[in-house]
This record gives structure tokens, sequence and C-alpha cells, in this order.
């Protein structure tokens, strides 16, 4: 252990050999501050951002050297959109412990090229939205931020300011989506909770009010789609009473059907073949008469052209005796 009086090796001594420091007050505190480190990474696996960065701030006052606890606090920062201030905390980091730190990959994926700049011009198109919103220019705020959520999706003071202008718009619905955003990423931030609370506050009355004013017109739609929906699946046997009363119907209406069809169907059936045999025969019997009379026309036709025929021959004969 290093006394942090003299910094020197003092093992596991409760006083300082060469200083005289009180090391056991010292190793309380160390532990203090390891116990807020644990507690925030715990918050931190379970979404609540701002409880984890409650924890690991405490965790600093007590041992600002802690790097494993500023680097995490660093990485907080970065998930909640706040990229200048997770970067502030992994300089200090590798200040304090310039070897062997593993915050040279976060700062390396930091100086990407273009990556500062991009998270300069964030900082600046927010600090713009605020000024349009102190303007009363909402309408130019709510553009800015919707660019800056297109650009950086896990900006938590994005969302809770463009929740707050929808919200003063009359917008609700719209400011609720939002804030349910902002509450994936950090699942207890206090600003979202109350923001939430205040959507559901104005929006139940309106919701009493539609319900309660709701004309009987909608209601007969809401019957016609609950009328339209398709009846749950259930066995054969679950349909009939548990008396057994809805076979015995069953049955009874089966014999009354075939009933029915022997003695009204059946012969009414027969019935109109007879009648379409019948008219089918005299329509036949026509047929004939008619063609026997056609026939006996034609011979009468026949014998007069033979008669005048003969007539015709008997000229002739005249003619070439002549």
């Amino acid at each position: 252990m290093i006394c942090f009086n003299c910094g020197s090796d003092v093992g596991e001594e409760e006083r300082c050999p060469y200083c005289g420091a009180n090391l056991r007050v010292y190793r309380r505190i160390l532990y203090a501050s390891v116990a807020a480190y644990n507690e925030g990474l715990e918050r931190a696996r379970m979404r609540d951002l701002t409880g984890a960065l409650e924890s690991l701030h405490k965790s600093l006052r007590f041992d600002k050297y802690n790097t494993t606890a500023r680097n995490l606090l660093g990485l907080v920062y970065y998930e909640m959109g706040q990229s200048a201030l997770a970067l502030r905390e992994w300089v200090v980091s590798k200040n304090f412990q310039p070897k062997n730190n593993p915050v040279d990959n976060y700062l390396d994926e930091v100086q990407k090229p273009g990556l500062l700049n991009r998270m300069d011009q964030m900082t600046q198109k927010f600090n713009q939205s605020l000024a349009y919103c102190k303007n009363q220019s909402t309408d130019l705020a709510k553009i800015q931020l919707k660019r800056i959520l297109r650009s950086n999706p896990k900006m938590i003071e994005a969302y809770q300011l463009l929740a707050l202008v929808l919200m003063r718009e009359g917008k609700y619905e719209d400011a609720r989506r939002n804030l349910l955003a902002a509450a994936k990423i950090d699942v207890k931030n206090p600003i979202t909770m109350a923001y939430l609370e205040e959507t559901r506050s104005k929006a139940r009355p309106r919701r009493r009010n539609k319900r309660r004013t709701a004309p009987a017109t909608d209601r007969s739609a809401a019957l016609e789609r609950e009328a339209a929906l398709p009846l749950p699946r259930s066995g054969f046997f679950e349909i009939l009473d548990s008396n057994g009363s809805g076979l015995i119907n069953i049955l009874v209406g089966g014999v009354l059907g075939i009933l029915v069809a022997i003695f009204l169907i059946v012969p009414t059936i027969r019935q109109n073949e007879n009648n379409d045999t019948r008219n089918a025969l005299v329509s036949a019997n026509k047929e004939a008469a008619n063609t026997a009379n056609t026939v006996a026309g034609l011979k009468k036709q026949v014998k007069e052209l033979k008669q005048e025929l003969k007539q015709y021959t008997g000229k002739g004969d005249l003619k070439t005796s002549y």
C-alpha cells in the first residue's frame, strides 16, 4: 500500500513508519471509494445511468485517483450523449495513470478523424436550440433538435428538450414517445420521469372526455368490430350443454330433415319430372301433325304440277304437227 502523505510503500501497516500518517482511516476511505464504484457499476448495468453518475462521483470524492471509477464515469457520460464530459474524465484519468490505463482505447476511439468536430457541432446545435426556445422560435428548435438526434440518438438532453417543446404545443403523445426513447437509455432519469408524469396527467382527462362524449355511431362501430372478431376455437363437446340437451336437439333436427326430404322434396321432384315428360310428348305430337300436313300439301302440289305438265306436253305436239 502507498502512503497518501509521503508516497512510501508501507504494506499493511496501520501507521506510516516514515511520516507517521494514520493509514487506518486512509484504508477506510479507499474501501468506501471501491464500494461506491461497485454500486455505480451495478447501476450502469441496470441502465440506471443517473444513479451510476451519483455513485461514481461519490467514489471519486473519496479517492480522486481511482482511475477505474473515472473511466467508467466517462463511459456513462458517453452513453448519455455527453461526449465532451466523457472526454474530460478520460483525459484526467490518463494524467493520473499514464501507463497501463485502458482509457487509451477510449481516447483512440474518440480521436478518430472528424469525431471531435461532430461532437463540437452537436454541442453548438444544442445551445442554439436552447436559444431558439428562449426566443419563442419553437419550430426552429424542433428542426434543430431532430437533426441532433439523427446524428446522436443517445443525447438524453435533446430528447428532454424536444419533449418539453412538444408538450408546450399540446402534442403530448409525440412528447411521450420521445421521453420513452430517453427512458430506454436512462431508466431512472428524474427529469424524464417528471416529464412522463406530466404527459400522463394531461392525457388522462382527454381520454375520459372522449369516452363520455363518444357518439352512438362510435359505439355501434365498436360493437361491429367486436362482432367481426373470430371466436375462440373450442371442441365439439364444449359447445354442447353439460346436460346433453344440445346433442339431443341436433339428433332431432337431423331426423326431421330426413323426413321432410322423403315426404316433401322427393314427391315434388318426381311430379316435376312427370310434367316435363308430358309437355315433351305433347310437343312431339304437335310437330308430327305439322309434318303430316306439310307432306299432304306437298303431294297435292306435285299432282297439280303433273297436270300442268301434261297440258304443256299436248300443246307442244300440236305445234309439231302443224
